[in-house]
């Protein structure tokens, strides 16, 4: 078995790819770095933070993430959307501030055309794993569900 050194992990952070953006100008192109464990760790904590439960719902906040998921009939949806949203513009800055040289903030991210934002979202998700993250914690609460029935 092979031992994964510091170099191995320091020249995969060193990744850089380029982004299409000819929104922009015909050839121009945004430069994004995969997220690194804190950012990730800050986007779940982003993420989870704007979670709020529906209105009369009675929850104990222990037993809601029972069955390796979340009890998303107890979560209000729109909250939980702002907070995934708040998640993706986090690694989005984080992947462009490396990727780029120069530091982004959430606001600056926030005004870049959808478009490109969305393209530049599919970058960073596909190298971070974000999404299927979210995907499997939902799948976890289904078939908890299914095991109430």
């Amino acid at each position: 078995m092979l031992k994964v050194t510091r170099e191995i992990v320091l020249k995969g952070s060193d990744l850089r790819i380029e982004v299409s953006a000819d929104e922009y100008g015909e050839g121009h192109v945004f430069v994004v770095a995969p997220p690194d464990t804190g950012d990730m760790a800050e986007a779940r904590a982003l993420r989870l933070k704007h979670l709020a439960i529906k209105g009369s719902a009675e929850v104990d906040v222990n037993r809601l993430f029972e069955g390796g998921g979340i009890d998303l009939s107890k979560i209000d949806l729109a909250s939980a959307q702002r907070g995934l949203d708040e998640a993706r513009f986090h690694l989005v800055a984080q992947a462009l501030s490396k990727g780029q040289g120069e530091q982004w903030t959430v606001e600056d991210v926030k005004r870049i055309k959808p478009e490109v934002f969305s393209r530049i979202w599919e970058t960073v998700d596909t190298i971070s794993g974000f999404s299927s993250e979210a995907e499997e914690q939902i799948k976890g609460f289904r078939r908890a569900r299914k095991g109430k029935r």
